[in-house]
């Protein structure tokens, strides 16, 4: 029982430490004054964004509610399902391989001049 504690409170904290950074990060992205970019290396050019301050905040907002996903698998934990909460991760991180590019190539056509 006693291991079993100790990995919930690891992965709990790892959990809010994603929580966390995802929260930091979207705060930074609406402090930015040019427009946020999604690939390592990439660059959005400013005169393509129709509104620069909307369309991080579009970018702030997807980040933050990828990092506040992770606190749905607190509840498996709480109630002693860590292997339930492990799963739930894995499917949050994986499903947002494949759902954050979509969404970001949705905000960028959103706000891309036509």
């Amino acid at each position: 029982m006693m291991i079993k504690m100790n990995e919930s409170f690891i992965v709990t904290v790892c959990i809010l430490a994603i929580f966390l950074i995802m929260s930091v990060f979207s705060f930074w992205i609406l402090k930015r004054k040019e427009p946020m970019h999604f690939y390592t290396g990439s660059k959005v050019d400013s005169n393509t964004i129709t509104d620069i301050k909307k369309y991080n905040r579009a970018n702030a907002i997807m980040w933050f509610l990828f990092g506040a996903m992770y606190l749905l698998a607190l509840p498996f934990i709480l109630f002693g399902y860590l292997d339930a909460a492990l799963i739930f991760l894995f499917v949050i991180s994986f499903g947002g391989c494949f759902s954050l590019p979509r969404i970001y190539n949705y905000i960028r056509v959103k706000y891309q001049h036509k």
